[in-house]
């Protein structure tokens, strides 16, 4: 073939394969985009462009080489290219134009893995699965993407390009399957000039109103999505294992391993600021923090709580701008996605909970389980259970006033100046005069029975020296943090979470024997340790969920965010929580570091008394939510986790479009082979026999479409069985129209032969032992 007829020929396969590429990378650049949120939003087109033009750069290469030297042989010249190309870029990051101070993957990376992506589809060129398979699973990207706004689509003339490529790919393709048989009729060549034409149609200055497509689309994906989970959900619980998945049970829970869960059981909504700044006052760096929520389940909503920390807080003499310093008043919206449980999930400290229609929520209800969809509003109290203030007021139980003393209207005013609560919504007269009354821990509370004397031994070990019931509960806290986080970790099966002998169990090993565990091991040991302190404690479990540095419409909490963590009594102040379990943060460390201003807070005495209002006129100055300045070395480490992300999305593609073709391919040639009839598979193992001769003499001479024409170049061996293959093909296509399937069965053995022993490796040796070709 001439020069130029071969440039004719060779050219449209370039252009169909840069579309390819620049469709597949979009589709790559949109899944990095919904798994990297934070990138700047110039990231995706411009990796869509770098990898586009990497593909046109490799093409032009090969093409040149193509027209000069064989087929094989100019695809791998083009590595030698590639890897000069990556030597050259391998510092240049692909956002180094544009302001970004976290470059996240390199040009040179970005060229390996095109090149890589470049010579599967030059290689496997002529298969039908390849090609159709990548743009197939970059079109349902595109389409899912573009209905449930998974990411940003790119915007302007590359998105036009990237959509009219994806367009004409598909019906190509389309075609190319129905017309296999006649040819292809449409070539490639046809398509580009559609291309280009779609591409100089002007756009419409008002665009069209998509959006009614757009929501029906949305709520097919959403409908699916929900029915998928829920199916999984529910066969999960018909299957068990050697463990247990985390996820929340109201029910006494046994130790033994355990494997995370990553099913969404909350959503959560609130529209408070999730996070704070700091400055730290050592280095003067500023930092930002995040809040966490505890959520626990009960069966019945108690007020008791908030009415215990109101209460501490008159007896010591509280005013706002010193309740400022450890304490806000928020709020919760919660929904319920894959739970099964007759509980309420409420924040540790509720002020006022009520359900969808608005009426106030108390238990026990009627105890049939929350269906997917039950919601919860809260109003809570959140504690800063590190601010020193606040740790002041727990370390001095002392109080002058007795619950008695303090009536109901005295302690509604009280709270309304605090944090703008009415008792009326809130907190009834009966259900006051109950608290006012009733006993604030039950005998259970310092129930000791199964506890070991080694166990009694540490317990006052631990908190030697403390002279009051909170710092003994900090020691204890501290002393458990320095045991291992290990959710394979097991005891002998007996301990349980449901009675202090279960939970002394459970303790025993877990200090003594195991030295590791989780969560119910942490909060078991620490509950038995200060109740042998004489300390009342109790075990509780829910969710702990720490909201994350950016703010979104709404928060998943999932099964691994479920917990166990013990509360102690503490006198003149109720209920608190503590957090022994290694791998989570500790109060101290969650502290919101509010200070109060020159001149203000309980210190030196000075304070403002304002009335009513949630927010005080001269509340303590706290440091502004200005930036967030999380270090170099955290920026360091997202942007290789960055990097990493990007290049795993890409070859994790590539991986899969490989299996695709490979399998598919399979397949397809199986399901053609079975379905052809005897002629039909005659003609395919002839053409398999043709293909084995010519890779094995290596030869090139031009296929007139005269089977005889290969007889010289078969191996001596194979000359008879050949002849005799070939001329039952002729008899088939000039003479009787038909065959036998003794004659098929002899034609497959001679193709399943030739394949094994007549492979180019082993051509030398044919050829030594006397084989000619």
């Amino acid at each position: 073939m001439s020069g130029p007829a071969k440039a004719f020929v060779l050219l449209p396969d370039e252009i169909r394969h840069i579309l390819v590429i620049l469709t597949v990378s979009s589709a790559a650049a949109l899944i990095y985009g919904a798994l990297s949120p934070d990138l700047p939003a110039g990231y995706e087109p411009a990796c869509v462009i770098v990898m586009a033009g990497f593909a046109l750069v490799f093409s032009l290469i090969r093409y040149v080489f193509s027209l000069v030297v064989p087929e094989r042989v100019s695809v791998f010249a083009v590595s030698a290219a590639a890897l000069l190309i990556a030597f050259l870029l391998r510092d240049n990051a692909v956002m180094d134009m544009m302001e970004y101070s976290g470059p996240v993957v390199t040009k040179g990376a970005l060229s390996l893995i095109v090149y890589l992506l470049w010579l599967v589809l030059r290689l496997y060129q002529g298969s039908l699965v390849t090609c159709p398979a990548l743009c197939l699973v970059s079109f349902g990207i595109h389409i899912y993407s573009y209905f449930t706004g998974m990411s940003d689509e790119p915007q302007g003339a590359l998105g036009k390009v990237i959509y009219a490529s994806l367009f004409v790919l598909f019906i190509h393709y389309i075609t190319a399957f129905t017309g296999y048989e006649k040819k292809r009729m449409y070539p490639f060549t046809f398509f580009v000039f559609m291309l280009v034409c779609i591409l100089m149609i002007p756009g419409r200055k008002d665009p069209i109103n998509w959006e009614p497509v757009i929501d029906a689309g949305r709520k097919i994906a959403a409908g699916a999505g929900d029915m998928a989970d829920s199916f999984a959900y529910y066969l999960s619980g018909l299957v068990s294992g050697a463990g247990y998945q985390t996820g929340y049970t109201s029910f006494e829970q046994s130790d033994g391993p355990i494997s995370r869960s990553k099913r969404t059981e909350l959503v959560v909504k609130t529209t408070d600021n999730t996070t704070f700044y700091f400055v730290d006052e050592e280095s003067g760096r500023r930092f930002k923090g995040r809040r966490t929520v505890y959520l626990t389940g009960t069966g019945e909503v108690d007020h008791k709580r908030i009415l215990d920390v109101l209460y501490s807080f008159y007896a010591h003499g509280l005013v706002r701008e010193d309740v400022y310093l450890f304490a806000r008043t928020s709020k919760l919206d919660i929904g319920y996605a894959y739970l099964k449980t007759a509980d309420e999930i409420v924040p540790q400290c509720p002020i006022r909970v009520t359900g969808k229609t608005g009426d106030p929520v108390v238990g026990p209800g009627n105890g049939r389980k929350h269906k997917k969809g039950y919601e919860l509003h809260t109003d809570y109290l959140d504690l800063d259970l590190g601010s020193p203030y606040l740790i002041r007021i727990l370390r001095s139980p002392n109080v002058k006033v007795s619950r008695e003393e303090v009536d109901y209207d005295t302690l509604a005013k009280y709270a309304y100046m605090l944090f703008g609560i009415r008792f009326s919504d809130t907190v009834s007269q009966d259900e006051y005069a109950s608290w006012q009354h009733d006993e604030r821990f039950i005998e259970e509370d310092l129930d000791i029975n199964g506890a070991s004397e080694r166990m009694d031994r540490l317990a006052h070990e631990i908190t030697a020296g403390c002279d009051n019931d909170f710092d003994k509960c900090l020691a204890i806290e501290t002393y458990l943090r320095q045991y291992r986080y290990n959710t394979e970790a097991g005891g002998n099966g007996k301990g349980n979470t449901g009675s202090a002998e279960g939970m002394s169990t459970l303790a025993d090993g877990f200090l003594f024997e195991q030295g590791e565990g989780y969560c119910i091991h942490f909060a078991s040991s620490m509950v038995m340790l200060m109740r042998l302190n004489g300390i009342p404690a109790r075990l509780d479990t829910g969710y702990r969920y720490s909201f994350p540095f950016d703010p979104q419409d709404s928060y998943e909490v999932r099964a691994e965010n479920a917990h166990a963590w013990p509360e102690a009594y503490i006198s003149g102040f109720g209920w608190v929580g503590f957090e022994p379990t290694s791998i989570m943060t500790s109060s101290g460390e969650r502290s919101w570091h509010r200070r109060p201003a020159a001149g203000e807070g309980a210190d030196n005495g000075s304070r403002h008394y304002v009335s009513g209002g949630n927010e005080p006129v001269h509340a303590p100055s706290v440091v502004p939510e200005a930036e967030d300045v999380s270090g170099k070395r955290d920026e360091e480490l997202k942007t290789v986790l960055g990097s990493l992300k990007l290049i795993a999305v890409i070859v994790s593609m590539v991986v899969l479009m490989i299996f695709l073709m490979l399998g598919g391919s399979w397949l397809y040639r199986s399901v053609r082979y079975r379905n052809a009839g005897p002629e039909g598979r005659l003609k395919l193992d002839i053409d398999d026999i043709l293909r084995c001769i010519r890779n094995y003499s290596g030869c090139t001479f031009e296929d007139r479409g005269l089977l005889t024409d290969y007889s010289p170049y078969v191996p001596d061996r194979f000359s008879d069985r050949t002849a005799e293959a070939f001329e039952i093909c002729y008899g088939m296509m000039y003479g009787k129209g038909t065959v036998t399937e003794e004659e098929v069965s002899a034609v497959r053995e001679l193709r399943d032969t030739m394949r094994k022993e007549m492979r180019p490796l082993h051509k030398k040796s044919h050829e030594r032992n006397g084989d000619q070709a």
